[in-house]
């Protein structure tokens, strides 16, 4: 009972920290303080679901410095809330190996379930079902930003074309979000569990995501190359597969389709930028600024105190902003923490270094989101799945779970 009791906490909380919908009217302070109250008393209760390694208190400790240093320039009430939520994390850290894969599995299947609720629904919505709806504004007022509310799913009115994105804030963060999952889960469309990953893969299609399908085909790639036995064929042959598709959907009906128009096109060059088309997480004046400016005369070791004189209100989140806002410290600190997960623990080094690589990847498009639980809990267990994917199969994390409910 109190098991399923701290894994519903964990699911709800990486749904509000993720911005679905019904947690919009709730400071977020408030829920990550009720999920480290939560998790106290988790450990009050049953102490035996965690134990307290050396490599995981150094590995927590590098991702607490780096959240601190985003909150330098915050007040009192900033440095809280980034407080709370980073030492809810000192539980997860410190899960037992089994717990975490359990927490992990049960997360994704619940997550894959609901997912597919949502895709279904927005399914008929894509074929003109007449679905009930209501407008809603993500600070509750009307000078925010709204969204057309079909209460399973939400959708932009304003956007070129239909991209899913669940209750969920943004399709580019689900999409990078599947592209974890969908590494985590080693592409895996076949064995117990498989379903989770089809669910996962259809909403990275749907998403048009185009970081979260680079992010995915390169974990596929890296998992490919990975392998034991054939990694040469199964390398060769996914890049052929990723070129044929690539020249299929951009020559198919002249290039007048979805894949081409949403993704493929997106990745050409635009000199006038400096990046390719689609990336749409920076603009020129902070490009500008960046290297002309804050690099010879702003506070390089520590970010700017108010990084909103630069933005003038343009809405930018690439890596560039994060090394302005939180300086070289901030961003080195980031990236050692992603270095150390790597080498935590001795079992599939190449795996996990991949997974940091592509956690990296995502962090240099999706800044703010980095140190939400949905991402960073994804990181943590994700990190131990890989390792500890031959140590505990399916049914003996199941026989393990029922053992521990009965003796709460």
């Amino acid at each position: 009972m109190v098991w399923r009791f701290y894994e519903t906490a964990f699911l709800l909380s990486a749904f509000a920290s993720f911005k679905a919908w019904p947690f919009w009217g709730i400071q977020p302070a408030y829920i990550s303080a009720a999920f480290l109250f939560i998790s106290v008393f988790t450990y009050m209760i049953c102490p035996r679901y965690f134990v307290f390694k050396r490599a995981n208190v150094k590995w927590f400790l590098l991702l607490f410095l780096s959240a601190i240093l985003t909150v330098l320039h915050a007040n009192i009430f900033g440095i809280l809330e980034v407080f709370v939520n980073i030492i809810s994390l000192w539980f997860v850290f410190n899960l037992k190996d089994l717990y975490k894969t359990i927490l992990f599995r049960n997360f994704r299947k619940y997550l894959a379930a609901f997912l597919a609720l949502s895709l279904f629904f927005y399914a008929l919505y894509l074929l003109g079902f007449p679905l009930p709806s209501s407008t809603i504004y993500t600070s509750g007022t009307t000078d925010s930003r709204s969204y057309e509310n079909y209460y399973l799913f939400i959708q932009l009115p304003y956007l070129l074309f239909d991209r899913f994105s669940s209750v969920f804030l943004e399709p580019g963060y689900l999409g990078c979000l599947m592209a974890l999952l969908l590494f985590a889960g080693n592409y895996n469309f076949r064995r117990h569990g498989g379903w989770f990953n089809i669910v996962f893969l259809i909403c990275l299609f749907a998403t048009l995501s185009l970081a979260g399908w680079i992010i995915a085909i390169l974990g596929f790639i890296l998992r490919s190359f990975g392998r034991k036995k054939n990694r040469i064929i199964m390398s060769s042959l996914t890049i052929t597969g990723i070129l044929a598709l690539y020249s299929f959907f951009s020559t198919y009906n002249h290039g007048d389709n979805i894949v081409n128009n949403a993704l493929i096109a997106r990745l050409q060059w635009d000199s006038q930028s400096n990046t390719i088309a689609g990336d749409n997480r920076t603009s020129e004046n902070v490009t500008y600024y960046f290297y002309h400016q804050f690099l010879s005369e702003g506070n390089i070791l520590f970010g700017e105190e108010n990084i909103n004189r630069i933005l003038y209100g343009e809405d930018v989140a690439d890596w560039k902003i994060y090394i302005m806002s939180y300086g070289i410290v901030g961003f080195a600190a980031f990236v050692i923490f992603l270095i150390f997960s790597g080498i935590a623990d001795f079992r599939e080094k190449y795996t996990r270094y991949c997974f940091s690589l592509l956690f990296f990847l995502m962090f240099l498009q999706t800044i703010y989101g980095i140190y939400w639980l949905m991402y960073i809990g994804t990181f943590i267990l994700g990190m131990n799945e890989i390792s500890s994917v031959s140590k505990y199969s399916i049914r003996e994390s199941e026989n393990s779970l029922v053992k521990s409910i009965s003796h709460v």
